[in-house]
């Protein structure tokens, strides 16, 4: 699943342009970041896709060099 990254949110957009899925975050102080929203659309639920938001969160983490997360995220 394709996800894109905007206002501090990594989203997914179904065939009519309406956000399905997302995971948004803050930097909640220098070099940390911290999710704190996901939603995921009943149609996709059960297939995994909150896990893909969070892990694709935790790859961003990585590349940026920000400590990660939430304490209620795990990855």
């Amino acid at each position: 699943m394709e996800f894109v990254q905007e206002n501090q949110a990594f989203r997914h957009y179904n065939a009519a342009g309406e956000v399905d899925a997302e995971i948004t975050y803050t930097l909640e102080e220098e070099g940390v970041i911290g999710a704190d929203h996901t939603f995921v659309d009943p149609s996709l639920r059960g297939q995994g896709v909150a896990r893909q938001l969070v892990e694709r969160l935790a790859v961003y983490a990585r590349e940026e060099k920000l400590k990660k997360f939430a304490q209620f995220v795990r990855t």
